[in-house]
């Protein structure tokens, strides 16, 4: 059951996507940097342990994906990937001592969604 199900919803986004890709897309490409910490953190007795006072360092993002028009231009179906890193500094607070720790994040993530424009200026 699950399997028709799995298969259905897979033919229906095939069909979907090949029939939006008649219209015009577009591939972008972003990249950057940021920075993650942990704001409003609370241990299991309700208190906030750590200290976010140490630099945030920045790191850096790429993502990339594809764009398709839907309806005229105003609706857009954004398909995409993402790799992003992070380190976040902080230090566990017990008693008076402080314990600096560095917590290294990467991952890859998948989006998609729609873009919508409400108001378009007109270029002169």
């Amino acid at each position: 059951m699950i399997m028709k199900t799995t298969k259905n919803t897979f033919l229906i986004f095939v069909f979907l996507l090949a029939s939006v890709a008649t219209n015009g897309q577009q591939i972008y490409l972003e990249a950057g940097f940021g920075d993650a910490f942990f704001e409003d953190y609370v241990n299991d007795l309700g208190e906030n342990t750590l200290d976010d006072t140490y630099s945030k360092a920045k790191r850096p993002f790429i993502e990339g994906g594809l764009r398709f028009d839907i309806y005229k231009e105003r609706i857009k179906l954004v398909l995409g990937a993402n790799y992003s890193t992070y380190t976040v500094n902080t230090a566990f607070t017990s008693g008076n001592i402080k314990i600096p720790t560095t917590y290294d994040l990467s991952y890859i993530s998948v989006k998609y969604g729609l873009n919508f424009s409400l108001l378009e200026w007109n270029q002169i």
